[in-house]
C-alpha cells in the first residue's frame, strides 16, 4: 500500500474526510492503515441517534483519546430522559415535550465542553422521523438551534433523501431493503423537510451548517445556487447521495463551473462507515475510495466501475473527473472544513 500512496494525485494537498460514520470501537489500527495509504490527514467521525434515544458518542471520544490530532468528532443528540430512560416521543405532548426541548437546548454547550467538534443531525431523514417525529422548525428544537447558534457549534445536517426514495418504481433495491421507501402514512415529503430546514436558517442566518449529500440537489444546480445565494452561512458536503455523481456527470461542465463558483462552500465527505455488527473497517476499500475521489475532483480521468453513482450509468457511459484547479481542490479537500471545525480537532477536557 505504500507504493500506491506515492501515486496519489496532489499528495501535497491534505485530505480531511468530514463524513465518516463510526459505531464500533477498537478499529484504530485498520483505520490508520487506510489513512496513511491514501493521504487522509484527518477524519471527522459522526454518529446518529439510536431508536432508544441514545447514541454512540462515547465511541467517537475513544478515537479522539487514541489520536487527538487526527480525529474530529460530531456527536449525536441524546433523546433519553434525565435518568437515561428511553422516551416515547411518538406520544409525547405537553410538559414532557417542553422538558425534552429544554434538554436538547443544553446539549450544544455540553458536547462542546466534552471535546466534540460539532453535531451530526439525521433527524430530517424521513426514516428517522418515524421514531423522532418532531418537525425541525418546531418548538422542540427551537432551544437547540438557538444554543448551537450562540455557541458557534457546527451542524452536519442530513435533510431529505434522494428523490427516488419516494417512488416505489424507481427506488434502488438496497435502499428499499433498508426501509427507505417513503410511502407510509406520516412520512414527510422531501419539500416538507427542506422547508423546515430553511425556516430554521431564516431564524438563525449565522448558524454554522453543512448540509450533507449536497442537500440532494445534484440534479438541480440552479436551485443549489439559490441556496448559497439566500443563505451565506450554508455549506454542502459532497458525500455521495444516490445518483449524485451521475447527475454531475450528466452536466459535467456546468457542475465544474458550480464547484469553482462556490468553492468556499463545498466540503469533502465519503460516507464511509464501520460495521456495528461485524466490528470491521475495510482498510483497502477506504483507501481506494479516498484515492479515487482525489482523482475525480483533481483530474479529468475516467473513474472505475465501482465509483459512486456508476451503477446508474447506461451501458457504455463512464464518469469523468471534474479536473478542478488545485486551489479549488485544496478548499474542497480540507480548507473549508477546517474553517468550520478548526485546523485541528478540539482538545479533550
Amino acid at each position: 500500500m505504500e507504493s500506491e500512496s506515492q501515486a496519489l494525485l496532489h499528495p501535497d494537498v491534505p485530505l480531511v474526510d468530514a463524513h465518516v460514520h463510526m459505531n464500533a470501537a477498537g478499529l484504530y489500527d485498520s483505520i490508520r492503515e487506510s489513512m496513511d495509504a491514501a493521504g487522509c490527514a484527518r477524519i471527522n467521525f459522526i454518529t446518529t441517534p439510536r431508536k432508544d434515544g441514545g447514541n454512540d458518542n462515547e465511541v467517537l471520544l475513544q478515537y479522539k483519546e487514541r489520536d487527538p490530532d487526527r480525529f474530529y468528532a460530531f456527536g449525536a443528540l441524546d433523546y433519553r430522559g434525565p435518568d437515561g430512560e428511553a422516551l416515547e416521543p411518538l406520544t409525547m405532548t405537553g410538559a414532557a415535550r417542553k422538558a425534552l426541548a429544554e434538554r436538547l437546548g443544553r446539549q450544544p454547550a455540553r458536547l462542546k465542553s466534552l471535546g466534540f467538534d460539532g453535531i451530526k443531525m439525521i433527524e430530517s431523514k424521513p426514516a428517522s422521523r418515524r421514531f423522532l417525529p418532531f418537525p425541525l422548525d418546531s418548538d422542540v428544537y427551537a432551544p437547540f438551534f438557538a444554543a448551537a447558534d450562540k455557541e458557534r457549534f457546527p451542524l452536519l445536517w442530513h435533510v431529505g433523501d434522494p428523490e427516488d426514495f419516494w417512488n416505489p418504481e424507481r427506488i434502488h433495491s438496497a435502499a428499499r431493503a433498508r426501509g427507505w421507501l417513503y410511502n407510509q402514512p406520516g412520512d414527510p415529503s422531501l419539500e416538507t423537510v427542506r422547508r423546515e430546514a430553511e425556516n430554521v436558517l431564516a431564524r438563525h442566518p449565522n448558524l454554522i451548517v453543512i448540509f450533507a449529500h449536497f442537500y440532494f440537489l445534484g440534479n438541480k444546480l440552479p436551485r443549489a445556487r439559490k441556496m448559497f445565494q439566500a443563505f451565506p452561512c450554508v455549506r454542502f458536503d459532497v458525500t455521495p447521495g444516490g445518483q449524485m455523481y451521475k447527475f454531475f456527470n450528466d452536466q459535467r461542465e456546468e457542475a465544474r463551473r458550480f464547484f469553482i463558483e462556490f468553492q468556499d462552500g463545498l466540503i469533502y465527505g465519503s460516507d464511509l462507515s464501520s460495521s456495528r455488527d461485524t466490528k470491521r473497517w475495510n482498510a483497502q476499500g477506504a483507501a481506494n475510495i479516498w484515492r479515487s475521489m482525489r482523482a475525480y475532483f483533481g483530474s479529468e480521468g475516467v473513474m472505475p466501475d465501482n465509483f459512486p453513482g456508476a451503477r446508474f450509468l447506461a451501458p457504455g457511459e463512464t464518469i469523468r473527473g471534474l479536473n478542478l484547479p488545485k486551489e479549488t481542490l485544496a478548499k474542497l479537500l480540507h480548507e473549508n472544513f477546517e474553517r468550520v471545525a478548526g485546523k485541528a480537532p478540539a482538545n479533550l477536557p
